[in-house]
């Protein structure tokens, strides 16, 4: 149900068009999102069982946190080499320029949670490294969202607009 439910989300998001929201660059972030908080969450649960699991959970959470910002910088490779859509282009120098603080502070909560999963072998230090990949991902979304290029609208022979999109 839950990996119904994400594609499910993503595949509103695709349908648009809107390049900054393909298929895979959407599905891949919704996926990433539901398998870091996941394991996260349940590294959580398993600290009250087995520490062994827990410190696994915690492993799996980092590795899944490094994939997905290696991921998230894919449009940042875009903005120097010609051969990248304009238009991601774009969306990357909105995250670069408007959206710089809450890019870093993105980046600083992901490190922290990975580091604190690692390391932590207690409730607190895994519950604390959960609330920050959390907001790790809600401040993605919002740069998510937010850093969309809407395609512009097509212009006539005679200066008007046309409804087509490019």
């Amino acid at each position: 149900v839950g990996i119904a439910s994400a594609t499910c989300s993503a595949m509103i998001y695709a349908a648009t068009g809107r390049p900054w929201w393909s298929a895979l660059r959407t599905l891949s972030r919704f996926g990433l999102s539901a398998l870091l908080l996941g394991f996260s969450f349940a590294a959580v649960a398993a600290t009250k069982t087995d520490s062994q699991v827990a410190a696994s959970l915690g492993f799996a959470a980092c590795l899944t946190a490094i994939v997905k910002l290696a991921l998230e910088c894919e449009p940042f490779y875009a903005t120097w080499h010609s051969n990248s859509g304009r238009i991601i282009r774009r969306s990357a120098k909105l995250i670069l320029g408007p959206f710089r603080s809450m890019w870093l502070a993105r980046c600083a909560c992901a490190v922290a949670a990975g580091v604190l999963s690692i390391s932590s072998n207690s409730f607190f230090g895994f519950a604390t490294a959960a609330a920050l990949f959390f907001v790790g991902e809600l401040l993605e979304r919002c740069l998510f969202f937010g850093a969309v290029v809407p395609p512009r609208e097509c212009v006539t022979g005679r200066g008007r607009r046309s409804a087509r999109l490019r």
